[in-house]
Order: C-alpha cells, then sequence, then structure tokens
C-alpha cells in the first residue's frame, strides 16, 4: 500500500476437503486448491470456496432465507430480491452440477444451467451499482430484457456500513460473452497484415 492510498479489501472465502472421506469433494476442489493442509494423519487441499458446491448452495440458500450470520467482526447478511420465490426456490432442491467460469477477477460459479453466483473479489463499500441496477429493473420495473437479479450476500459492519460480497442471477443461454467477443476483435486487429506490429 503506497502512502496516501486506502487499504484495499477482499473477499476470498475458503473451504478444507480431506482426502479421507470427502474424496470426491477434494478432488473437485483440486483445480482452484490454494494449499495441500494436513491434520494429524488427515491430508486434505484449502481451496477457494466458490468451487465447492456445498458452500455455493450454503450462500443462495442464505440468500433465500433472508438469513443473517454474526461473525466476531459483523454480520453476514442474504437479501433476497422479488424474483427469488419464481426463479431461484424450487432450483435448490435438485442435483445442480457446479461449473466455475474465468471471466474476470471476480470469482462467478454455476449452479446446474440455472444460477450465476458471482463473488466480488476486489470490494467496494456500500450497495454494488451492479446489483441495485440490476434489483430496479428485474423487482421494480420488471424488465424483461436484462438477467434478473435474485438477491445479493451483503456484510454489515459493527457501524452498520454495508459491503457487497455477492450476487446472484440467473444463467441466460449465451454463444460467448462480451469480454471473449472483445479478445477475439483485437486478437483480430493484431493479427492483420495491416496492423504492421
Amino acid at each position: 500500500q503506497a502512502e496516501g492510498e486506502a487499504a484495499a479489501r477482499y473477499f476470498l472465502p475458503l473451504a478444507i476437503a480431506f482426502e479421507d472421506g470427502e474424496e470426491e469433494r477434494a478432488r473437485a476442489l483440486a483445480p482452484v486448491a490454494v494449499s495441500k493442509v494436513r491434520q494429524q494423519a488427515q491430508i486434505g487441499v484449502l481451496a477457494d470456496a466458490m468451487g465447492d458446491e456445498a458452500f455455493c448452495r450454503a450462500l443462495v440458500g442464505l440468500i433465500g432465507q433472508a438469513q443473517s450470520l454474526k461473525t466476531e467482526g459483523g454480520t453476514l447478511r442474504g437479501v433476497p430480491g422479488a424474483a427469488f420465490a419464481t426463479l431461484a426456490a424450487d432450483v435448490l432442491k435438485q442435483a445442480l452440477p457446479l461449473h466455475r467460469l474465468s471471466l474476470s477477477s471476480n470469482s462467478v460459479s454455476l449452479l446446474g444451467e440455472q444460477l450465476f453466483l458471482k463473488a466480488y473479489r476486489r470490494l467496494q463499500a456500500g450497495v454494488s451499482i451492479e446489483v441495485e441496477m440490476g434489483r430496479h429493473l428485474t423487482d421494480v420495473v420488471r424488465f424483461d430484457g436484462c438477467v434478473p437479479v435474485l438477491g445479493s450476500v451483503e456484510w454489515v459492519a459493527p457501524d452498520g456500513g454495508t459491503t457487497t460480497l455477492a450476487v446472484l442471477q440467473t444463467c441466460v443461454p449465451h454463444q460467448g460473452d462480451a469480454w471473449g467477443y472483445f479478445v477475439d476483435q483485437i486478437a483480430h486487429v493484431l493479427e492483420a497484415p495491416e496492423a504492421g506490429i
């Protein structure tokens, strides 16, 4: 941190799975492992929890039930949107395979083909503009041309200030994403003979 700069805050939930008794879960977490861990004779992995189906389901459940979990430094709070009950409540009763996406600096997990859960890595105090706009378009205007925002997870500090940690949306079938399209277009421009590079 340079002098005069505000400290940056990051969100990285972690999960531990041991090979004995949780082999399948430990194997699923291996691609997002941060470190190997050991507890006496047990060996396991410490990994990004956004790659853990149980953790992602718990976050979605926290949102759907509007739960608050008190912790040592504040409160974790699930905030469901009006569309949660109709678009996500029954989805959690299904077997939903977890898929990780590498779209940006944030962490994105898909639960089946229905739910899109994005955890923000670098945190900004206050309500996320993405969540605020999405909620307005989904819950107030009921604009069907946007991806519905189903809810969010917030961190509430002891002074009452909030920070958005994650947003839950529905999945929308598509052929790609804007970032991939942009990268492809730049690559085509740079590969063209007239680019002179």
